[in-house]
């Protein structure tokens, strides 16, 4: 950035400093040492992640918190981040989306609100595919291969991933391993 960013003097900690200024984000009270530097300490990161959201098809909480430090060169709270986030889904520039993990544990991952409505025909394109497979499985390297570009573009395993973990969660395909899902038994008896 060239300048140092006022994105790590941002805190959910109060500061000494008798001149401190404060916003709510939900729950969340995001502190820094003075007005000017809440606000651009604020308008820095919703710059952030609005950036990587805008590079990327989708991303995990852990991996935009990563991703936006990167490109602040910060290291920022999860809590700020988190509460900051927040607001962007409240606002609408942002969107989250359940997804099932191979544990079935239910995650989230982010999208840019311009990006939704690929996101959710690229699972619908995938829903078909399993849906006409003569497996009634298909590889998540497939997936990655189909709506991202094959192995070498970098994270397209992670999005493919997430796709499929939607369809998962949404109870559309099951989990066979970690490289592979299939067409739910429930919904294939109820089909014939």
């Amino acid at each position: 950035m060239g300048r140092l960013s006022a994105v790590g003097k941002l805190s959910i900690a109060q500061p000494a400093n008798a001149n401190s200024a404060s916003r709510m984000f939900g729950g969340i009270r995001i502190w820094a040492p003075d007005d000017a530097i809440l606000d651009q300490g604020l308008e820095e990161l919703r710059g952030a992640i609005t950036e990587v959201l805008a590079e990327n098809p989708t991303v995990d909480k852990r991996s935009l918190l990563y991703t936006a430090g990167a490109k602040l060169g910060e290291k920022i709270e999860k809590r700020v981040l988190g509460g900051v986030l927040g607001e962007e889904l409240r606002e609408g520039r942002a969107d989250a989306v359940p997804c099932a993990s191979l544990e079935h544990k239910t995650f989230r991952v982010y999208v840019s609100s311009a990006s939704v409505a690929v996101f959710r025909a690229r699972v619908e394109d995938i829903q078909r595919r399993l849906a006409d497979s003569s497996s009634g499985s298909l590889l998540i390297r497939e997936v990655r291969e189909l709506h991202f570009g094959g192995k070498d573009k970098q994270g397209a395993w992670t999005c493919a991933s997430h796709l499929v973990g939607r369809l998962v969660h949404i109870g559309m395909a099951v989990y066979v391993d970690r490289y592979r899902i299939a067409w739910p038994k429930e919904i294939a008896r109820a089909l014939i």
